[in-house]
């Protein structure tokens, strides 16, 4: 068994699940690379597009079959997000319901990249007003230092405030985000971002 192969078993051992059996197809046992690729039950997912058409390839694990995906033509951030909405939806159906049908799963991954893209290009755009130059330095051995920041995003009337504790070695203490309602200035959300 590879680092990689027993997914069910290891959760088996440690009396997580009763059986290392892939609950979708009950036929085989539930590797990392079968319960995100090789599922038959999966075959409705991946074989939606073409650029998958390396479906009937065998790997013997999910590392080999990414680094297929990072060497080929195929869109590795389609194939990330898709990947990630497959176990997304084998979490849910092991919790509660499946929230939606395998037959979503590339719609629904599809429209999660767009989504990350459109929020990609607005915060690229708001990066005009990053100060440059400033740089972190720690704080004295024994005290914390926090640092916080706001962004802006004028087209949906929002922002995004956070800050971050860290100790004199600069490992993170804790940190927290928050997105609120766009104020009449940065300063007015930094400010917050303090509280």
């Amino acid at each position: 068994m590879t680092l990689y192969s027993g997914l069910l078993f290891n959760l088996e051992c440690r009396y997580v699940v009763d059986d290392p059996q892939c609950p979708l197809c009950s036929q085989h046992e539930e590797t990392v690379l079968h319960a995100l690729w090789s599922c038959p039950k999966l075959a409705q997912v991946w074989n939606e597009d073409n650029q998958w058409s390396f479906k009937d390839m065998t790997f013997h694990d999910f590392p080999q079959l990414l680094l297929h995906v990072l060497n080929s033509e195929c869109n590795v951030e389609l194939f990330a997000t898709q990947v990630w909405t497959v176990w997304f939806r084998r979490n849910k159906v092991r919790t509660t319901p499946p929230g939606f049908p395998l037959y979503l799963i590339a719609q629904r991954a599809y429209e999660a990249l767009m989504e990350y893209r459109a929020a990609q290009q607005r915060t690229i755009s708001t990066r005009s007003s990053v100060r440059l130059g400033a740089r972190w330095s720690p704080p004295l051995d024994g005290w914390y230092k926090a640092n916080f920041d706001a962004v802006t995003f004028q087209e949906d009337e929002r922002a995004g405030i956070g800050v971050i504790w860290r100790d004199s070695k600069g490992l993170v203490m804790a940190s927290a985000s928050q997105n609120i309602q766009l104020m009449s200035s940065v300063v007015e959300m930094e400010a917050l971002a303090t509280i």
